[in-house]
């Protein structure tokens, strides 16, 4: 009795590795990339009165992150610019250190150093927000920076 119980255990096994392993991949091929949109931009912080044409103002985009997966998708490096009448103002790179819920979504903030004189007109945010795709394989390919996947947001916004 107990070896015929140990057989089906090892017939077993191997058919629940299989099966894991299947739903594994199912879940990595069908895996959708985040959504990015541009919701606002912020005056923060601006100088009482402004002493130079250099003076600056922190300014923070507000970007939604959406994902309709069944796992959570962590965020990685975004590299982002800000234009102002077509001339870029502002460029920078920040580490996300965010993760986005199971088909949820989350906000986060972009902050840049714009010129005061730039305010007036509507500032243009374009961005690539870096991802980790869900999966083993997927996490040593970014490991070893074989593939390293971003979504866009580019949006135009006028100061508030």
């Amino acid at each position: 009795m107990r070896f015929s119980a140990l057989i089906a255990a090892a017939l077993a096994l191997p058919l629940a590795l299989s099966m894991a392993a299947c739903s594994t991949v199912r879940e990595a091929t069908n895996f959708q990339p985040p959504t990015m949109q541009l919701l606002s931009a912020r005056v923060e912080q601006q100088p009482q009165q402004p002493q130079q044409s250099g003076e600056l103002a922190l300014v923070r985009f507000a970007v939604l992150a959406e994902t309709p997966n069944a796992q959570p998708v962590p965020m990685q490096v975004v590299e982002y610019s800000v234009e102002a009448g077509g001339t870029t103002v502002f460029s920078g790179t920040r580490d996300a250190q965010r993760t986005i819920p199971p088909f949820g979504s989350m906000r986060f903030d972009l902050p840049a150093g714009v010129p005061v004189s730039a305010l007036g007109s509507p500032l243009t945010l374009r961005s690539n927000v870096g991802f980790r795709r869900p999966g083993a394989l997927a996490d040593t390919l970014y490991n070893l920076e074989l593939i390293r996947p971003a979504q866009p947001v580019t949006g135009t916004a006028s100061v508030q």
